[in-house]
């Protein structure tokens, strides 16, 4: 096996809209039964708390081989003995394989509230993560932010999402492309009953407050919330199709319980 790094799809920018409801009926699934014809094995360790750990990796194992499921490709994972942080993934099929790893690996979707002064004053953004670790405190996190200027700074976000790729009940891509910009797509999604009660309310009590939409730990947009919002709501931005697709993938299967790395890689036979 070689040792390698992680990918992940990361669109350039995130927008939360509020989504009308007959936009966000739940898309089409292709099943399929793909046959194992040999390909990548991936070594996957899983970054969780001890007492959490085999929650998680069993998680983990699930929501990867559910991506599998949705992509129409082979997979097959495999823990490495009782207590271990580690799975290995056989994946077999004909897409690209970094494209694979990317959705495979995709942490997913969180909303967090930004600790910044309300709307109309400007969002508070810290050129350094020192100075934003410093303004946090203990009780708080500390992400990347991408602006769109795009100028990169930090942003000081509430521990708790209010919430994440587990309340997506459905997603899909929108294609809205004109002559003068082809290839532009959104994702619009909608949430389960409880996530769809709980981002009401917070959005209710919340006008004016910045909310950040996270995106495998960065930060991709930090709009303002300009009025209620429920059951769903679109993620634009400069995405193509296929990143659009791949988002919305992502986003149908649910988050990763904890940060994953990917160890090792390398091919097999079936």
């Amino acid at each position: 096996m070689k040792k390698t790094k992680t990918f992940s799809p990361a669109p350039s920018a995130l927008l939360l809209l509020l989504c009308a409801a007959t936009a966000c009926a739940p898309p089409g699934l292709r099943r399929s039964q793909p046959q194992d014809k040999g390909g990548v094995l991936l070594l996957i360790a899983v970054k969780a708390d001890a007492d959490n750990l085999a929650q998680a990796v069993e998680q983990a194992m699930r929501v990867i081989e559910s991506r599998c499921d949705r992509l129409g490709i082979y997979c097959k994972a495999e823990r490495l003995g009782d207590g271990a942080n580690r799975f290995t993934l056989r994946v077999s099929g004909a897409l690209d394989t970094e494209r694979v790893k990317a959705i495979l690996l995709a942490e997913g979707m969180e909303l967090r509230p930004v600790v910044s002064p309300s709307s109309p004053a400007p969002i508070k953004s810290y050129r350094t993560r020192a100075e934003a670790e410093a303004a946090a405190g203990a009780s708080n996190d500390v992400l990347p932010y991408a602006a769109e200027d795009g100028t990169g700074s930090f942003l000081v976000v509430e521990r708790a999402p209010v919430v994440n790729g587990d309340d997506v009940r459905n997603a899909h891509p929108l294609d809205l492309s004109m002559p003068e910009h082809p290839d532009s797509y959104e994702v619009i999604f909608s949430l389960k009953p409880d996530g769809a009660e709980r981002f009401g309310k917070w959005t209710a009590r919340s006008i004016g407050r910045y909310l950040a939409v996270v995106f495998n730990g960065q930060v991709r947009s930090a709009p303002f919330i300009k009025s209620q919002i429920t059951d769903s709501g679109v993620i634009s931005g400069h995405f193509n199709k296929q990143q659009a697709e791949d988002a919305a993938l992502v986003l149908s299967s649910g988050n990763l319980p904890a940060p994953v790395e990917l160890i090792q890689e390398g091919t097999y036979k079936p």
